[in-house]
Formats: C-alpha cells, structure tokens, sequence
C-alpha cells in the first residue's frame, strides 16, 4: 500500500496483529460513520438510536469530529476482516480434520482417546467472526457467520455480551396499562410548610408514614413537598465499580444519613407467566448474574438487560440499606433507604432475603462479622452441605473475579412508549384467545354433565331451541346481504 492514496490511520488498523473486529455505526444525528466494538454493534435493535456521544473512542465523541476514515477505507478494513474470518474458519475447519484423522487411527491401532469429553466441547465452541458490517441498526444481513448457527444450539452455550445492559430511567410495563389514581383514591396529606426551612411534608407527613409519596397535583405544600423523591429521582451520587470478590458493585460518592433515600430499583416489569419463561430463558443461556426483585405477588422487576444502576447492588448478611415498597401515583416502586450512615466510598449492600433460581445455594463474599458463607442464611448453609464437594464451588470466587466490566447503552424512551404499546395489544389478544378456549371448554364440559333422564331431555330441547335461533338469524343476516350488494354491468340483448 505504498502509493495506494490511503490513509496511515487505515494502514495502523491493517497493520494490527490480530486484526480489529471493530464494526461501525451511522450517528442519527449528523450521519457520520463511528468505529466501536463489535458487541456494541450487535446491541443495538433495529429502531434503536445511537449518537456520536456515546461512542467509546473519546476523539470521535462529538458530531463536529471528522470521520476517522473515508467511505471507500471503511470498506477496505471490511473486506480485510472479511479475509481474516474466512483465514481463520479455513485453520479450524483444517484443524478438526486433522483431529478427526488421527481419531481413526488411534480407532484403526484400538487406542482409547485420551481427550475424553474435551473434543466434544471443542466442537460445540463458538467461532467468532471478524468484520460486523456497516450497523446504522442491528443488521440481519451481517457478514459474520457465527450468527448463522441454530437458536436452539446458541440457547445451549454461555450468552456472549452479558455485561452489556441498557440503562433506563422507570419501569417497563408490556402486560398492562400503567394504574390510574382517581380523585377519591389520593391520599391528601394535612402539611404545612416550615417558615424556617421553607420545605413541607418532612418526616412527620402522615403519607410518609404509609409509605405513599403525596400527589403534586393536591399536596398542600405544592413544590415546597419533601415527599415526592421517586417522582422527582432524588437520587443519591452513585458508582459502579469492581467489589473484589462479588463482582462489581454500587458505592456511594457522597455521604449518606440514616432513612435517607438512595435510589429507586427499576427494570422490565414481568408478571407470573413471563417471570417464569424469563428465568427458564436465562438458565438456557447460562447467566450466572440474576437481577429480579419481586416488586408484588403478581409482578417481578428483571434489571437483568435494561435496568439502572441499582441492579449492581450486592447482598451483604449485614447491610447498611433495606428495599421498602412505596405507592407512587397508584403504582408500586421499590426504594432503597439507609439504614445507617454511609461514608464516601463505601459499598451500598441490601439483604437479597434469597429466593433461589438454580439447584445449589450461592456462596456470599460479603465478609461481615455476621456472614454464614452463603446467600439465605443458615438454611442454605444447611442445603450447602450436599455440595461441599463440588469442585466448581471453589471456583466461584474465580468467576466474579472475572467478570466483564460492565457496559452501559442508553434506552429511547420514545422507542420504550412504542415497544409497551404494541407488545399490551399482542398480550390482550392471547389473553382473548385463551379466554375463547376456556370458554369452549366449558361448553363442552357442561354437555358431557350428568343429569336425571328429565333434566337432560329439558337440556337437549333448550340447546336445539338454541340452534335453530342461531340458524334462523344467520338465514336472515345472509337475505340482508345479498339485497344490499349492488347490481353492476347490464343484461345483454337476446337475438330474433
């Protein structure tokens, strides 16, 4: 590429050994194409918006930086990813034909492998691709070859991309319409405000003691109200960042009193049916991070792919927060309150209370005074007890250890409003359609019932009656029918 005419930013890229997987992406704002990784490209759904801001490379971060490279090089670094995948799909296809070989002649001299189960697992290992494609959105015509492989065989491997998640800032609600309060329903708090401090409805509101935020409509401190921090995201300074051996965790960056509010814990909202798909999906895809908290008897919350910060929150046997349910404009909200007080820096830690989703108890890191060694407390250091053989026990600390650092992707919430709409519209028509076959059920359990021989000929007489009302009806809508149709075209002449 001596007199080529490229540029020495397309020739470093070339010249790297192993080469990029880079993808690129189009900014919905100014139509410029960005270089980002791969996982971030294939994040992206197919009505999700992206902006130069959000891009990880910091000198191509705004929509007034130039575009790292022409059109034409853009291509270039493609075809040579492409060149690369297919270079290093020939090696591995190249290289299970040698195993295989000497796996017959090892079967052809009666010596036993002594690989055992590894060739298998070495055969089900997933070859990752290079070039992603030019991504304005997830794109179906992608040229890695990695997507091509069955669902149901990529439901058995570890999801690839579980440390990336996309933020948001409330509830998702997909099976039902969010609750309305009627007037009757709010309840009105008797506050005054404090001509010292100017503010209203501090500990002593009467809402508060309930565990309900007063309305801003008919609060009688109006904006003067201190009891309106969901609403308002009164959120405490928060980081995410590694905690030794749980993995990453949430500290604080500000000092924290005790009973104040420190966040509100969101995600997808799931009732009973899809709770139990959601947790049946995720044990296929072999996640080993679970982020549900039961928000009611009916609903859980799932922050496990969109969420906010408060699902990096670990267990600890001693805590310094707890989870309290509080009623926000007639909808149940989870909010995380200090217990005591939290210095800069200190990890926000609440008690899970565990509910298990796998077979084995989970071991708990958090290394307080009052610590069982496990998530649950003594009943499932009781459980503990049938596996304190089980070598992949001591290799738990290892996995947390680890972990991916997170990814962070911001959700649209114009795109959210679309997706709850469409998805309620889907939700209420399954439920019709299961309503109808119960329905037919029914009907066809009560002709199967038992009755004394003068109450079943009162039955049989009744459902024909039944009939030929329906059948008289259906004669006359179809008279009705017919004389409305129009007549069109005109009879022909006959001869003489």
């Amino acid at each position: 590429m001596e007199d080529d005419g490229y540029s020495q930013t397309l020739r470093d890229l070339l010249a790297q050994t192993p080469l990029t997987t880079d993808a690129w992406v189009q900014c919905d704002s100014c139509q410029v194409w960005r270089r980002v990784p791969n996982f971030v490209a294939l994040k992206l759904g197919e009505h999700e918006q992206w902006f130069c801001h959000k891009n990880f490379h910091q000198e191509f971060s705004t929509c007034d930086d130039p575009q790292e490279l022409l059109d034409d090089e853009i291509d270039v670094l493609m075809k040579a990813q492409e060149k690369e995948q297919k270079r290093k799909q020939a090696e591995e296809i190249g290289r299970k034909i040698l195993e295989e070989d000497e796996e017959d002649e090892r079967e052809k001299l009666g010596v036993k492998s002594e690989k055992g189960g590894d060739d298998d697992e070495k055969k089900t290992k997933k070859e990752k691709g290079g070039a992603s494609g030019w991504r304005k959105k997830k794109n179906s015509n992608d040229s890695d070859d990695s997507n091509d492989s069955d669902d149901d065989t990529m439901m058995c491997k570890p999801i690839e991309n579980a440390h990336v998640w996309s933020r948001v800032s409330r509830n998702i609600f997909k099976h039902r319409d969010p609750r309305k309060l009627t007037e009757d329903d709010i309840m009105v708090c008797n506050c005054a405000i404090d001509p010292e401090t100017g503010s209203g409805c501090e500990e002593e509101c009467v809402n508060r003691l309930v565990l309900t935020e007063c309305d801003p409509k008919f609060c009688p401190c109006s904006t003067a109200c201190k009891n309106q921090r969901f609403s308002r995201k009164k959120f405490k300074e928060l980081e995410v960042k590694r905690s030794s051996k749980k993995g990453h965790g949430l500290f604080s960056e500000e000092n924290i009193k005790p009973g104040e509010f420190v966040l509100e814990y969101v995600g997808e909202v799931l009732h009973e049916e899809a709770y139990e798909e959601r947790k049946r999906q995720y044990a296929r895809e072999k996640r080993r991070h679970f982020y549900f908290m039961t928000l009611s008897s009916s609903e859980t919350i799932d922050a496990t792919e969109r969420g906010g910060v408060g699902r990096f929150l670990n267990h600890s046997c001693d805590p310094n927060c707890e989870t309290q349910k509080w009623m926000v404009k007639g909808e149940l909200c989870i909010g995380v309150f200090a217990l005591r007080e939290i210095q800069p820096g200190e990890e926000i830690t609440i008690d899970y209370k565990f509910e298990r989703y796998g077979e084995k108890p989970m071991r708990c890191f958090c290394e307080t005074a009052a610590c069982c060694g496990w998530i649950g407390g003594a009943k499932a250091a009781r459980e503990a007890e049938k596996y304190a053989n089980d070598s992949e026990d001591d290799d738990e600390e290892k996995i947390h250890l680890e972990d991916e650092t997170p990814v962070m992707l911001e959700c649209d919430e114009d795109q959210i409003v679309k997706e709850e709409k469409e998805a309620r519209v889907q939700h209420e028509q399954e439920k019709g359609g299961s309503f109808r076959r119960s329905e037919s059920k029914k009907l066809k359990d009560e002709e199967k019932k038992w009755r004394p021989p003068e109450e079943q000929k009162a039955y049989d007489r009744a459902k024909k009656a039944r009939e030929k009302k329906y059948e008289n009806e259906e004669k006359q809508r179809l008279k009705a029918e017919k004389r409305s149709v129009p007549s069109f075209g005109g009879g022909g002449g006959g001869g003489g």
